[in-house]
């Protein structure tokens, strides 16, 4: 199984995406899209993008088409779970809900559950989101 969590989940689709055999994986609060990322939040491309991702300033729409899952969502075919926080301020819910819908025209397996009243991190849901992720995981078992 694979669990990522912000970052980490985009990570997770980036690892689904190259094959990682895994039986199902959870993504907790993750961006799908970083042009929707940097448009909500400028400060993630000049001080995250700008230092973490290799000649972005060359190859931007390249590079994060490159990492955001919604444009090749076709390639993820492991059975993932994406749960996150409707009032999530960091990394907006509309990221899972897309991912969503994208993996559903491909005919993937996927499934969101999203927490009303959550932020990111989902500090308020934790009893529900253990439960939520290893129901998930137990259904997955090989």
């Amino acid at each position: 199984f694979m669990i990522g969590a912000s970052r980490g989940g985009m990570m997770t689709y980036l690892a689904l995406k190259k094959g990682a055999k895994v039986n199902a994986a959870v993504s907790l609060y993750a961006p799908s899209d970083l042009f929707r990322s940097a448009k909500n939040r400028p400060k993630m491309e000049s001080n995250v993008y700008n230092e973490l991702i290799p000649d972005i300033t060359k190859n931007r729409d390249t590079e994060l088409k490159s990492r955001s899952a919604i444009y090749w969502s076709n390639k993820i075919n492991t059975p993932l779970l994406l749960i996150h926080g409707d009032k999530d301020l960091k990394v907006s819910h509309k990221h899972s809900e897309l991912l969503e819908k994208e993996m559903k025209k491909h005919g993937k397996e996927v499934q969101l559950i999203l927490y009303k009243g959550e932020k990111h991190g989902l500090y308020g849901k934790m009893k529900n989101l253990f439960h939520d992720i290893h129901k998930w995981l137990d259904e997955h078992k090989k």
